[in-house]
């Protein structure tokens, strides 16, 4: 797993679920992770473990329009949004 694309995944994460939404399509997390599948594989599903987000449909199996993860609290940090997650 790749530290600096998981910084990066996690970030981008971020900056989406601020400007856009909370549920992210497929593409995004690749772009997110500089399309390192392994680190965003690995990352979602430890991530979904500890609550952080819920897997709506198995990124390992889905195209790229696909929405694949909601996102329930920020990802290993507090919200920097007064009253969001």
């Amino acid at each position: 797993m790749n530290a600096q694309n998981r910084l990066e995944l996690k970030a981008g994460i971020h900056r989406y679920i601020e400007d856009v939404s909370r549920q992210i399509p497929l593409k995004f997390l690749k772009s997110f992770s500089n399309h390192d599948l392994e680190t965003m594989f690995g990352s979602v599903r430890e991530w979904e473990s500890k609550g952080f987000l819920r897997i709506i449909r198995d990124p390992e199996t889905s195209d790229d329009n696909d929405i694949c993860i909601e996102l329930r609290h920020y990802i290993e940090q507090d919200s920097p949004l007064h009253g969001f997650l």
